[in-house]
C-alpha cells in the first residue's frame, strides 16, 4: 500500500482506474484466487462523485473503491489536507476548529486517525526499503516534555535519527517520575520512570529494521543505562559512541542531527512549545501528533531549502522521490 506511485492528477481518475487486489471482508482474509465483478456505482453524498462498486465472487460481499481509501466513511474528506498541514504548523486543535468552523471533537478524531495512519505508513515504508541497512551512523537522545502537569507528570521521548539525512527511524514516549519531593510518610512516587523501557522499545524496533549484516555506530550521551540497552538490542552489530551532554550544540556536535530534529519538533508541534497552555493533556495524544510530524518530516518536507527534490526518506532510500501530503494519506492502512 506504500508503493511509490506517481502523483495523481485527481481523485476521480484514481477512482475510475482502480482495480482491487483482494477482498476487504474478513471472511476472505486467507482466500486464494481472488475474483470480483463490477457491481454498479453510487454517488457520494459529501462531494457528489460517482464511486465504482465491486462484489467478491467468493464471499459475495460487496465493497467499493472508497473502502480502500484513507477517507473511508469520512463525511468531510475535504478537510484532510488543511488539517494535516495545520498539525505540522504549530496550530492548536481549538484554533484549527475555529479556523475551519468545525467541532473540536472532529479535529480530535482526525488527529487520532492520521496519527495511527502515519505510523503505519512509516513502518510499511521501512519494511520495503532494503537500502536502509546501508546507513552507518545513528544518533539517539531523549526529549523531555510533560502531560497535564509539568512537575507531576513529566514525559520522555527517546528518538533515533540517521546522521546526515536526518531521517527519523523511530521514537517512543514514556513517563518520568515527578519532579517534586515526596510527601512525608510516602516511601516512593506512584509514577515511576519509564525511560529505560522506552529506550529499549525504540532500540528493539530499530534493530528489527536493520538486517543482520548492518554494522555502524550509535551516538548517544553518557547516560549510564544506554550501554546495556544497546547491547541487548544490537549485540555486537552496532558500536556505541558517547558524547558529553554538556558539549556545545553546534553542527560539529555528533548529536547535532537529533538535537536539530528536537528543535524542529518543538517548532512544528504546538503541544511541545515550552511554557505554553497547548501542552498535551494525555501522552497518547502526543504520540499520535508526533507520528504525523515524523511522517511529514521524513517523506514530504524537503531536507533543505536549497534542494526541494530531496527529503530525508529519499536520502536513505525509503522512497524514490518526495511525496505530496495527500499521497501520504491516500490509501487505507488501518483496517480495524
Amino acid at each position: 500500500m506504500v508503493e511509490d506511485r506517481p502523483a495523481l492528477p485527481g481523485a476521480h481518475t484514481y477512482m475510475t482506474r482502480f482495480t482491487p487486489d483482494r477482498c476487504p471482508h474478513p471472511a476472505c482474509e486467507h482466500a486464494v484466487n481472488f475474483q470480483f465483478q463490477r457491481f454498479g456505482r453510487y454517488e457520494r453524498k459529501c462531494d457528489g462523485r460517482e464511486v465504482q462498486r465491486f462484489r467478491c465472487k467468493t464471499c459475495r460481499h460487496s465493497f467499493s473503491i472508497q473502502t480502500f481509501r484513507f477517507d473511508y466513511r469520512q463525511r468531510k474528506p475535504h478537510i484532510n489536507h488543511p488539517v494535516l498541514n495545520a498539525f505540522v504548523s504549530k496550530c492548536t486543535q481549538r484554533q484549527l476548529s475555529r479556523t475551519l468552523l468545525l467541532n473540536r471533537k472532529t479535529i480530535a478524531r482526525r488527529l487520532e486517525q492520521m496519527g495511527r495512519h502515519c505510523e503505519a505508513f512509516h513502518r510499511a515504508a521501512m519494511a520495503t526499503a532494503p537500502s536502509l541497512v546501508h546507513f552507518h551512523s545513528l544518533a539517539m537522545d531523549e526529549l523531555e516534555t510533560f502531560e497535564a502537569n509539568r512537575l507531576q507528570r513529566p514525559l520522555t521521548m527517546p528518538m533515533v535519527v540517521v546522521r546526515g539525512s536526518y531521517f527519523i527511524v523511530d521514537f517512543e514516549v514514556g513517563a518520568l517520575a515527578p519532579r517534586t519531593k515526596r510527601p512525608a510518610g510516602v516511601p516512593r512516587h506512584t509514577r515511576r520512570s519509564e525511560s529505560s523501557k522506552a529506550v529499549a522499545a525504540v532500540l528493539a524496533r530499530v534493530a528489527r529494521a536493520l538486517q543482520a549484516t548492518a554494522v555502524g555506530e550509535l551516538v548517544t550521551d553518557k547516560k549510564k543505562t544506554y550501554p546495556t540497552l544497546i547491547r541487548c538490542a544490537f549485540g555486537r552489530r552496532l558500536q556505541q559512541r558517547t558524547v558529553s551532554a554538556k558539549a556545545e550544540r553546534s553542527n560539529e556536535n555528533p548529536l547535532f542531527a537529533v538535537n536539530l530534529t528536537f528543535a524542529m519538533l518543538r517548532d512544528g508541534i504546538s503541544r511541545l512549545v515550552r511554557r505554553n497552555w497547548a501542552h498535551s493533556k494525555l501522552a497518547a495524544r502526543l504520540v499520535r501528533h508526533a507520528w504525523i510530524w515524523v511522517a511529514w518530516r521524513n517523506y514530504v518536507r524537503p531536507r533543505t531549502v536549497r534542494d526541494p527534490n530531496e527529503t530525508a526518506a529519499t536520502m536513505v532510500g525509503a522512497v524514490s522521490r518526495p511525496l505530496i501530503p495527500m499521497e501520504m494519506i491516500r490509501d487505507r492502512l488501518i483496517w480495524d
